[in-house]
């Protein structure tokens, strides 16, 4: 939502124009790629989610089958689990590289817009007296432009980043073929799953990319969207000393933005 508004602002604004046209045409292509994108993974999803599940109830048999002293057959079973485990990996890294896809398409735009709502505030800035109210609203507005535009940009970079390197391990591992192999580390295994054990003990490593793309990038992205004249506006309606022109005019700035 924060970059359709960003995109308004530096849409061509010659209504019925060519250019605009093709803004228009770009933004839907935009969105239509993400969506698919999306939908694309909430699929691999709900079908990783299935090979996970079989392989947890191959596992299960297989341990009633080793409390059974029924070691053949506990072998088979664990075997069967692995084959799932790989299986449910694969098609977890698709959901992943459809999200890097989804990301990048939205850092590309964020840039593009970012760029061209700066450039369009430049221009206008350039006929303005530098020591006015009106500059120091305009640089104030570039910097917002300029800060949203970058701070998003970066945090998607990183969250896509994680995203690939997390595609590629579930793609390249390889499961444990020996009961002796160490846990952790050991000849046995390589690089990728070495990677996965170290992702899977250590949480905080994904969750604080996931704060910093999410959350916090939304918060810097509403503060870039948001005038001073609407937060001051806000402030007084939660004082509760908005009177009914003053709310009025709050409900027209917060339409128009």
């Amino acid at each position: 939502m924060v970059l359709d508004r960003m995109s308004v602002f530096a849409a061509p604004q010659a209504e019925g124009s060519a250019a605009q046209k093709r803004w228009t045409a770009a933004g839907r292509v935009v969105m239509a790629a993400v969506v698919l994108c999306n939908t694309a993974g909430l699929a691999a999803n709900v079908a990783s989610a299935v090979h996970f599940q079989r392989a947890a109830v191959a596992m299960n048999s297989a341990s009633q089958r080793y409390a059974a002293n029924s070691t053949d057959d506990a072998k088979k079973f664990r075997t069967e689990s692995r084959g799932e485990m790989e299986l449910g990996g694969v098609i977890t890294s698709v959901q992943l590289f459809c999200e890097v896809a989804a990301l990048l398409l939205i850092v590309a735009a964020f840039g593009s817009v970012g760029v061209l709502s700066a450039r369009r505030v430049s221009a206008r800035l350039r006929g303005v007296d530098s020591a006015s109210a009106a500059m120091a609203t305009g640089r104030m507005l570039r910097l917002q432009i300029a800060g949203t535009a970058g701070f998003v940009f970066v945090s998607f970079v990183v969250r896509s980043m994680f995203s690939a390197m997390y595609a590629f391990v579930y793609i390249f591992r390889d499961l444990d073929t020996d009961s002796n192999c160490p846990l952790v580390c050991g000849d046995c295994r390589n690089s990728y799953a070495l990677i996965m054990q170290w992702m899977l003990y250590t949480p905080e490593f994904q969750l604080t990319i996931m704060l910093i793309s999410s959350p916090v990038a939304l918060l810097v992205a509403l503060w870039g969207m948001t005038t001073k004249a609407t937060l001051r506006l806000l402030s007084s309606s939660e004082r509760g000393t908005l009177d009914a022109p003053a709310s009025f005019s709050l409900r027209l700035l917060v339409r128009k933005e």
